[in-house]
């Protein structure tokens, strides 16, 4: 068995455990983490962290008809019924397919790049004059996801320490303002790299825990990932809270 699809089978188990067990829990603020956005009439793209263009709308629909308050990842609200959009990795199509949706429902949104993916080597990846354009756009805030995507733990600090610094120059050189937010690659961190972030001048770092934020989280982010294999129910479980048991 694939580890996409065993992935996936619990995945779906831990949604029905869910249906039992959860409790709603709309007083904490909530962050989502996206990656790409496809067009199934045109491919099929199977990855885990591949959303139909179709089902990420009926998910944006959904946060609507919760009434929740989306809010900017940088200005992460503290209060009840509040939640931030953020994608990871800067894939071309956040620009082409998850943009005009976002704008449809007036949703702020974050994408996080790899700098060194800015190249013609990577065309899946937004270019730096998309970037450009990108930057421009209100509804929009840019931050960082290292420069090369290797998990930050894994190196040496002076190492790490450069992915994080280094990605940060070359994207404020680019949109010719500071950049304020960044997401750890693979959901890699320690304390030491969080204030190494900090020190750097980053107000607002996202991880991969997907944890609920209590009340006084300050930079550091939870964030909760979005698969392929959510469904309608599985997604409104989670911004509602009713997974909030597994993390506790």
């Amino acid at each position: 068995m694939k580890n996409e699809t065993r992935f996936c089978l619990k995945h779906r188990m831990a949604s029905l455990l869910a249906a039992i067990r959860g409790k709603q829990n709309l007083e904490v603020y909530r962050s989502l983490m996206f990656h790409s956005i496809f067009d199934s009439a045109r491919f099929q793209k199977e990855d885990l962290y591949s959303l139909e263009q179709s089902k990420f709308e009926s998910f944006l629909q959904d946060v609507k008809t919760l009434g929740l308050k989306v809010v900017r990842f940088e200005d992460s609200d503290r209060n009840s019924h509040s939640i931030s959009l953020t994608f990871d990795d800067g894939y071309k199509d956040n620009l082409l397919r998850a943009l005009p949706l976002l704008e449809k429902f007036n949703f702020p949104f974050t994408i996080f790049i790899v700098t060194d993916f800015l190249s013609s080597s990577y065309p899946e990846y937004l270019s730096e004059e998309e970037i450009r354009i990108l930057a421009k756009h209100p509804l929009v805030t840019l931050g960082t996801h290292g420069k090369t995507h290797r998990p930050l733990a894994d190196l040496d600090f002076e190492m790490a320490k450069l992915e994080i610094k280094e990605s940060k120059e070359v994207l404020e050189t680019l949109v010719g303002r500071p950049v304020e937010t960044m997401s750890f690659p693979h959901g890699s961190y320690n304390e030491a790299l969080v204030k190494c972030a900090k020190d750097l001048g980053y107000k607002k770092i996202g991880t991969s825990d997907p944890k609920p934020n209590g009340d006084g989280f300050g930079s550091l982010i939870f964030r909760q990932c979005i698969y392929s294999c959510d469904s309608k129910v599985s997604f409104g479980q989670k911004i509602r809270g009713k997974w909030d048991w597994v993390w506790s």
